[in-house]
This record gives structure tokens, C-alpha cells and sequence, in this order.
């Protein structure tokens, strides 16, 4: 005997079973139904069984919160049908069946999030459903239909709510960014410069710039910056452009371009034994700054100076004119203690008359002297003149009173830059 001879009987006997127990639904007073029996994609709905004690869903399973409760939430991502078996608290077996029809969401088509300038305004649309209703971010209906215009102040969301014929609705947003007022500017490092300095002009505020020069445009430059060098007075635009705001302006400034000084420096002589100060004088300019600085560390302004060097210095000036600008010389002093050696002599007599001649004792001819203690007496050893200053001398008197013809005693004692110390004492004969 075939095989299937065997098999055939089975099944048939399955499928009569399988019949009794659907034909048995209505006896055992089992049903089954939703609160919808369509949805829309991505919604949920309740199944609703009864009549029985315990129930087991046995299709589709995956898409139900429980699938041994008479009451589960069905979430099908398209149309399912839903088996159902159920048993009786007497015995009794039932399978039955609820079909959920899933519905399509509208296939919306919605401007993308934008940018706009201050005080302009954009169509949003939309497409894919039957309905349209626009709000704005107070949640005010703005438009009914697949267009909305706005011109917000600030940035804004936009909220769309879009119904399907179906009647499935489907929510998008659109966020619209207002950009700051467009406000050119043109800065300038300075507007006054001198021959030789260079410049910086830098514009702001727009997406692109295009410079000129006294008329003519400077190539491969678009940035917002340019670095200048004129020799002479010129006019600078810049052409400020902001396509996304579709303006553009032409900003202007000039550069005034001064001339350096004409300067000259000039130096009364070198240093020796004789001499040990020398004037340096400079010319061209309203306004002197002198380097080295001073011996106390002041800087020296004026166009005269007079300095002591102990040793061969370049001396240097900044001469500024009328227009600010400055230019810098400068000057060496030579320093030759092997020539003009001093002998350090002291005369015995002077007369005080005003005459011009011999009026003063002093020691003019001792050249460079570092150091100095310079003292005369009277007869009665009273001192009458005393200095540390070898450029002073005496006059032949004392707190302004002319002192009487005699002899006086002087003592010295010099540092040389020549000699080293050099100590003289003697008599000395005030004639008048």
C-alpha cells in the first residue's frame, strides 16, 4: 500500500476538527472587536475579545502589547489580520479572526529649515496631503492652504498640520532663521599716514567685497581685508555685496599720505684732553627725541644737546615734522684722549672790572675733567668760592659783594681723563 494512502485520512480528519472549532465560534459565545477597524500608519488601537476565560493570540503576535490578554494593543505597520484562540471556563475552543486595516500617511514634501535677512519674508510650502493648516509659534492659524507667507522678526518655528483624503494627518515644522540687520562698515588702522608706513582697511557686514584703488580695481583680492602702502594721497571703495539680502553698497575712504622730514645732525667737535663736552644740534623737524638718553635717563627733546662721552658714542635722533612723521640720523663722537693734553695750568692774577677780559678765575683751558673740587680762601681762611663744577669760576665775589684786592689762596684737586687726579694749590691776586 502507497504511503499517502496513510497521510491522506490524517488530513482530512485535521481539516473536519479545524472545521468543527470554527463552526463552533458562535456556540461558545465567543467575538472579538477594535474601537477602529482602520488606522493610519504608525497609530495603535485596542482589540476587544470576550465571551471566554483564556485567550491566545496566534498570529501576528509581534505587533501586540500581550498576546494573552483579551484586551491588547494591536501597532500593525500595514493590514493584518489578527487570530484569535480562546477557551471557555466550561471547555469550550473557538478561533476567531479581526482584520485591521492600515492606512497610509500623507507623503509630505515641506520647505526645508532656511535663513532669511531682516525685514524680508518666504513662501513655506508643502505638498502630499489634501488639507494644510500653518500656525505660527503662538499656535495662530497663518494659512489654510499648501502655502503660508511670513516675514518673522526674529526666528521662528513653524508648525504644519496636513491631512491625507484618507484622513491620516502627518505634522512637520519649518524653522525660519532671521539673520541680524545687513550694516556695512569700512575701518580704517589710520586715515593719516607717513611715506614708507602701510595700512589696513577692513570692511564687514556682507558675503562678498571687491576693492578699488583711486578708481581702478585690485585684483585677486575678495577678502575683507586689504593691507595698502600708498606714496601718495589716495582713495580707497570698497564694494560690500550680501546676495542672500540682494544688497549692496559702495563704502569710500582716503589715506592722506605726509612726507618724511628733510633731517641734518651736526656735532661742535670731537672729544679730547682739551675738549670734554661737545653740542650736537639736529634740524628738519618741529620735534627731536634723542638716544642715548641722558646721564639721569630723561630723554632729550630739544634740537641742541650737549654731551660728554667717556669713549667714542653714536648718538642718534628722531626728527619729527609738522605731519607726524619720523625719520632717524644719527651722529658719532669721537673720543682721543692722546691728543690736546692738557698741562693744567692755574693763573695768579685776575681783574673782576667788567671789561670783558680776565674777568674770572677759573680753569677754562683744563679740558676733560670728570671730577672736581674747586675751593678759594680769603686771608682770614674764610672760603669765598667753592665748586664741583668746572665750568664755573669766580667772579671775585661773596653772596654778591665785590671782595676787596689781595691776594687769595686756591686749592684743586681734578680727576683727568687724561691724567687722572691732578691736585693744585697756590696764591692768587684779585686786582681791581
Amino acid at each position: 500500500m502507497n504511503r499517502f494512502n496513510y497521510i491522506l485520512p490524517i488530513i482530512v480528519t485535521t481539516m473536519l476538527l479545524l472545521c468543527q472549532c470554527i463552526q463552533a465560534q458562535n456556540t461558545c459565545g465567543i467575538s472579538i472587536s477594535s474601537s477602529r477597524n482602520s488606522i493610519c500608519s504608525g497609530d495603535t488601537v485596542m482589540l476587544n475579545a470576550s465571551g471566554a476565560s483564556t485567550y491566545q493570540w496566534i498570529q501576528a503576535a509581534s505587533t501586540l502589547s500581550d498576546t494573552t490578554t483579551a484586551n491588547p494593543l494591536a501597532f500593525p505597520q500595514q493590514t493584518t489580520t489578527y487570530l484569535l484562540r480562546a477557551t471557555t471556563s466550561n471547555g469550550c475552543s473557538a478561533i476567531d479572526s479581526i482584520t485591521i486595516n492600515v492606512l497610509p500617511q500623507p507623503r509630505l514634501r515641506v520647505t526645508n529649515d532656511t535663513t532669511i535677512c531682516a525685514n524680508s519674508q518666504i513662501t513655506l510650502t508643502a505638498t502630499g496631503a489634501a488639507t494644510y493648516v500653518w500656525r505660527n509659534a503662538n499656535n495662530t492659524v497663518i494659512s489654510n492652504s499648501e502655502i503660508a507667507l511670513v516675514s518673522p522678526f526674529n526666528t521662528e518655528r513653524f508648525t504644519l498640520t496636513a491631512t491625507a483624503s484618507n484622513g491620516c494627518i502627518a505634522n512637520d515644522t519649518v524653522t525660519v532663521t532671521v539673520t541680524a540687520p545687513v550694516n556695512f562698515r569700512l575701518q580704517v588702522s589710520n586715515n593719516n599716514i607717513c611715506v614708507g608706513d602701510s595700512v589696513t582697511l577692513r570692511a564687514d557686514g556682507g558675503e562678498r567685497y571687491q576693492w578699488l584703488e583711486n578708481g581702478n580695481a585690485i585684483p585677486f583680492n575678495t577678502t575683507n581685508t586689504l593691507r595698502v602702502a600708498p606714496t601718495s594721497a589716495s582713495i580707497y571703495k570698497v564694494i560690500i555685496g550680501a546676495p542672500r539680502c540682494n544688497i549692496e553698497d559702495t563704502l569710500t575712504t582716503t589715506i592722506t599720505v605726509q612726507r618724511l622730514p628733510v633731517a641734518s645732525i651736526t656735532k661742535s667737535k670731537d672729544i679730547d684732553c682739551i675738549t670734554n663736552t661737545t653740542r650736537l644740534t639736529a634740524n628738519g623737524g618741529i620735534a627731536y627725541r634723542w638716544q642715548p638718553t641722558t646721564p639721569n635717563g630723561t630723554v632729550v627733546r630739544t634740537p641742541s644737546i650737549q654731551v660728554q662721552p667717556s669713549i667714542t658714542t653714536t648718538y642718534y635722533v628722531e626728527v619729527i615734522n609738522s605731519g607726524g612723521c619720523t625719520i632717524r640720523d644719527s651722529i658719532t663722537v669721537k673720543v682721543d684722549f692722546s691728543v690736546g693734553e692738557s698741562t693744567f695750568e692755574v693763573a695768579n692774577a685776575f681783574t673782576p672790572n667788567g671789561d670783558g677780559l680776565n674777568d674770572c678765575f677759573g680753569l677754562k683751558y683744563w679740558g676733560g675733567v670728570t671730577a672736581l673740587q674747586f675751593d678759594i680762601f680769603n686771608r682770614w681762611a674764610q672760603v669765598v668760592f667753592s665748586t664741583q663744577n668746572p665750568s664755573n669760576c669766580w667772579d671775585g665775589t661773596l653772596k654778591g659783594v665785590k671782595q676787596p684786592s689781595g691776594t687769595y689762596i686756591y686749592s684743586i684737586k681734578a680727576q683727568s681723563a687724561c691724567k687722572g687726579t691732578v691736585i693744585r694749590q697756590g696764591n692768587l691776586v684779585l686786582i681791581r
